[in-house]
């Protein structure tokens, strides 16, 4: 009979599971400031187009009147 295939009747059913998860919090804490940064990005983005849209405009009239 093989030792490793015996298992006593009162280990049946039980399982342990033990892992290290620091690297896996260390990896979804890496992903989550990926995350605020392109947010991030995405708003400077934004504000800057809503800034530099009304500009190119103002800019743009002078130039326009000039030609008239």
């Amino acid at each position: 009979m093989n030792d490793h295939l015996c298992i006593p009747a009162a280990k049946r059913g039980t399982f342990v599971l033990m892992a290290d998860i620091q690297d896996f919090q260390q990896y979804v804490q890496i992903q989550c400031e990926k995350e605020r940064r392109e947010t991030i990005r995405h708003m400077a983005a934004g504000t800057a187009n809503i800034i530099l849209n009304p500009l190119t405009v103002i800019k743009g009239t002078p130039q326009l009147l000039e030609k008239v």
